[in-house]
């Protein structure tokens, strides 16, 4: 996986997200379980953006994992990922600040967004 020190902090303040213990801690869950080299992209995202390119398939709806100029531009495509492509469960979530104390059914629509991101491994943790 492709990531840097602080990655987690830096894609959830760029969504403007609080960085809690919980919104950390699921963050960098979601990115142990995505399996990418792309650089400045740690959770598999596919928005294509500026000079990004193409890096790897993701394996669904034809998309590809992009690799990004720089991280800010990886945090930025993240940020446009999850208003533009409608992941509204998952931005619930994390705007709750704790994606791990979600009622079942909350909680199974955060699995789903997960799954149509990409990113499966992650849904499964």
């Amino acid at each position: 996986m492709a990531t840097w020190t602080g990655w987690q902090a830096d894609l959830l303040g760029r969504a403007g997200f609080a960085t809690t213990d919980g919104n950390l801690h699921f963050m960098s869950a979601w990115g142990s379980h995505s399996k990418t080299d792309c650089s400045s992209n740690p959770v598999m995202i596919s928005w294509p953006l500026g000079r990004s390119k193409n890096c790897e398939p993701l394996g669904i709806r034809s998309l590809q994992i992009q690799a990004y100029t720089s991280q800010a531009q990886g945090a930025s495509a993240f940020d446009q990922q999850l208003r533009q492509d409608n992941y509204s469960h998952l931005i619930s979530a994390l705007q709750g600040g704790d994606p791990y104390n979600l009622p079942n059914d909350a909680a199974k629509q955060v699995y789903n967004d997960l799954i149509r991101w990409g990113t499966p491994e992650a849904a499964n943790a």
